[in-house]
């Protein structure tokens, strides 16, 4: 072996006092390392040595010996089991195990099965395992965070049960669903516990504000709706004629305006029929206070979906003829100009029609002109409403993601200065006197510097990796899916 470490606590460095000590044994090709982790018996740990008074005698077989005296402040190395050549030096390395804990790895995942873990990885995985130890000691904190989590369950297996059909199909369309399934896996990875907690306090303020402090907020949802119907019967009267001296067909304007307006009606007739359930949905929406302030959020973006449903599907039928009128106008602009696509070759080429079909071409053609101003008009009107309650939505997604994903807990560690990442670590070389009874041994102490505020925010220590945004949400696929017709 050509290095020899030792990774040695400070406190057992320097506290002169007779003890077992315990770890692990990590061997590679060209060096062999000592991880002192405790000095108190683990069953999960290898016993590697003794600390006694100089002079005391161990007839035991261990792997190193530490002494000491009333004339040296720390302890020193007196036997090691392995024969080392006569160049070779043990290092010992003096860690505060409080500092190497909180450093920030880019994956918290252990690595105690892998091959060859670095010796500060390996020191990492064993004292975090260590400082786990389960407590069999039952609190009244303990009590509460059982009470708290058998309430959390219950709800997660209310969510659970609607995963099957024929509930699933439309329950997977709702923003709350969404919100469920992202807040499940975040809370698998055990990370951003300083999130969840925060997330369940804001939504325990908002729900008692709901309950107690606001009264009749049901009352406030239906006034939106009916203010939301009468500007919607507003924007149709304002289609009327001419809108902004635009020339409209009269026959296909009057019948989107009967069509539409019969629409409306029917929504008001059918929101007065479950206006006392639509009084109710504040209910639900404050015990989602229990889950976090996330799901308040989701519901309230899924409460917002209802209220503008009558304005999505305006949309979806003008959508429709938007579709049939672009594909109608490329294919008879084809015809007019004598090609046709070649469906056996996948190319556009000439081809000679009849009269009678590029006559009939011909008047098919302007009959779609003369009607693409009204109905680009409808489109752009109800497009336009369908953009404003999905940018809504988007936004509240957007709070979602940062009350979750907000690196919280490690801007908080960093205020206080104990955020620490791996490339912050540095050693200190500590001069050492000897005596002939001890071996010589280089003495290095491991110090950590807190880490810079934009490392906080990095990939790796700040928002999290395992949900992340939609990559088609983007302002140029919404303008491309706008024009095609399918947004």
């Amino acid at each position: 072996m050509s290095v020899v470490k030792i990774f040695l606590p400070k406190n057992v460095f320097y506290k002169q006092k007779e003890c077992e000590i315990f770890g692990e044994i990590q061997i590679t090709e060209k060096s062999i390392s000592y991880f002192v982790v405790s000095d108190e018996n683990q069953n999960e740990l290898r016993h590697l040595g003794y600390v006694v008074p100089l002079g005391k005698k161990i007839n035991k077989d261990v792997s190193m010996i530490f002494s000491y005296d009333s004339h040296h402040p720390s302890i020193y190395l007196t036997k090691l089991n392995i024969k080392t050549p006569s160049t070779t030096v043990p290092i010992v390395c003096l860690y505060d195990s409080k500092k190497i804990v909180q450093l920030h790895y880019p994956d918290q995942k252990k690595c105690k099965y892998d091959q060859n873990p670095g010796d500060t990885r390996m020191l990492y995985d064993l004292l975090v395992s260590f400082q786990n130890k389960p407590n069999k000691a039952v609190s009244r904190h303990t009590i509460l965070a059982l009470l708290l989590s058998f309430i959390w369950e219950c709800i997660h297996r209310s969510f659970a049960a609607v995963e099957y059909p024929p509930i699933c199909w439309f329950f997977k369309k709702l923003v709350l669903y969404e919100q469920y399934t992202n807040w499940k896996m975040i809370k698998s990875t055990r990370k951003r516990t300083a999130n969840i907690i925060l997330d369940k306090i804001l939504g325990l303020v908002l729900m008692i504000i709901l309950l107690l402090l606001i009264t009749k907020p049901g009352d406030d949802l239906i006034q939106i709706s009916h203010f939301v119907i009468q500007r919607l019967r507003q924007l149709l009267g304002a289609l009327k004629g001419s809108p902004i001296g635009l020339k409209l067909n009269d026959h296909l304007n009057n019948f989107f305006l009967d069509c539409f307006t019969y629409h409306i009606d029917l929504w008001a007739t059918f929101l007065e029929l479950i206006e006392p359930i639509v009084r109710q949905l504040f209910v639900p929406m404050a015990l989602l206070g229990l889950m976090g302030f996330s799901f308040q959020l989701a519901m309230l973006a899924d409460l917002i979906g209802l209220v503008g449903l009558h304005a999505h599907s305006f949309y979806i039928y003008t959508a429709v003829l938007y579709k049939v009128e672009i594909k109608g106008l490329q294919v008879l602009w084809k015809v007019v100009l004598g090609k046709r696509r070649n469906p056996l070759k996948n190319r556009v080429e000439a081809h000679e029609y009849m009269n009678r079909q590029l006559y009939l071409a011909t008047m098919f053609f302007a009959s779609l002109v003369f009607l693409l101003p009204t109905i680009l008009v409808y489109y752009t009107v109800f497009t336009t409403l369908r953009l404003a309650i999905f940018l809504v939505t988007v936004i509240l997604k957007s709070i979602q993601r940062t009350i979750i994903e907000f690196p919280l807990e490690t801007l908080i560690k960093w205020s206080l200065g104990r955020f620490f990442e791996i490339d912050s670590l540095y050693l200190q070389h500590i001069n050492m006197a000897f005596q002939q009874n001890f071996m010589k041994t280089t003495v290095f102490e491991m110090n950590v510097k807190s880490s810079r505020l934009s490392r906080v925010f990095s990939c790796e220590a700040g928002f999290l990796k395992e949900n992340k945004l939609n990559e088609n949400v983007t302002l140029k696929s919404i303008l491309i899916k706008i024009l095609k017709g399918s947004f």
